[in-house]
């Protein structure tokens, strides 16, 4: 992620589902929600390079892909946001 670390997640159906969401709420959408899809859980963000390398490196060696199930989405609003 350049300065932080994340996994990234591959679901069947999550595209679909967010391609579903993004056009029900296309008038409400900014830029960053219009731009591309990268699904991931993010472990550490907005920290210099050298942090985020030595988390990265830390990780890796120990990382084995996992299943995890979603049993929800949760929606909130930015009041007084763009």
């Amino acid at each position: 992620m350049g300065r932080g670390v994340a996994y990234r997640l591959e679901a069947g159906g999550l595209d679909a589902l967010r391609a579903e969401l993004a056009l029900a709420f296309s008038p409400w959408l900014t830029r960053q929600d219009q731009a591309g899809f990268r699904p991931h859980i993010t472990v550490q963000n907005k920290v210099d390079l050298v942090h985020a390398k030595a988390l990265l490196d830390q990780l890796m060696p120990g990382f084995e892909p996992f299943d995890i199930l979603a049993e929800g989405l949760q929606f909130w609003r930015y009041h007084g946001g763009p």
